[in-house]
């Protein structure tokens, strides 16, 4: 519960706002970045049961062998017993962070917000246990569960988009997309981003939000010329 009350305020002095109930384009970008930072936390969090399942493997393969039990009962008891300690430190984690942040103020979509971060947290947990089952040894396990996160994290919307019409174009934006439809990163931050901006209409954009969007284009039409290829504004 430590780590989980540290990253929460962590997660609160990077990301929010001077008041909450902020809205204009900073807020948007701030609460975007949260959600992104928040499932970053919850997923490598998976990681600080490599040691230990890689421990209980040994008994788990000299018990199988003896025939006391199979893979699915251990793995469904293991995740029952595990699974308390592990929404307490997923709830603690949420309160804090969902407050510092200043998220939005309705009970419902807290309890939506807590509910994709357990999932979340879970389905990391399965994923680095997969990883571990397949690793000869924690050395080995230690460093492919991290290669395992990093990929789905690469392709969840956030870092790396997929444009759907370049993906039925593009073999290689097929395989890109392929990607992001499998990854759990991809799925849990759009549901906190829907869950987040879904049906308000109180974000404004500024005159200077304006004026910073014009200069980032005039900056792109600029730099894309200079390379020498076509206009930004050109295409057709």
């Amino acid at each position: 519960f430590g780590r989980s009350v540290t990253m929460a305020l962590v997660v609160g002095l990077l990301y929010r706002r001077p008041y909450v109930g902020t809205v204009d384009q900073k807020a948007v970008r701030d609460k975007t970045g949260a959600a992104f930072f928040v499932l970053v936390n919850q997923g490598y969090s998976a990681m600080s049961s490599i040691r230990l399942f890689v421990d209980e493997r040994r008994v788990f393969d000299r018990e199988t062998r003896r025939g006391l039990y199979g893979a699915g009962p251990y793995f469904a008891a293991k995740s029952l017993a595990e699974l308390p300690a592990q929404m307490a430190a997923a709830a603690v984690f949420a309160v804090l962070s969902y407050a510092l942040v200043g998220l939005r103020r309705e009970a419902s979509a807290f309890a939506a917000h807590l509910g994709v971060l357990v999932l979340a947290t879970l389905v990391a947990e399965s994923l680095v246990l997969w990883v571990s089952a397949a690793a000869p040894d924690a050395r080995t396990a230690l460093v492919l569960a991290p290669v395992a996160l990093s990929v789905s994290l690469l392709f969840c919307g956030f870092l790396v988009g997929v444009d759907d019409d370049a993906a039925e174009s593009s073999s290689s934006s097929g395989v890109f997309a392929t990607f992001q439809t499998g990854s759990f990163f991809a799925h849990a931050f759009a549901a906190l981003a829907k869950i987040e901006f879904r049906g308000r209409t109180d974000f404004r954009c500024s005159t200077t939000d304006r004026r910073d969007l014009a200069d980032r284009l005039v900056a792109l039409v600029t730099d894309t010329d200079n390379d020498g290829s076509a206009s930004f504004f050109s295409r057709g």
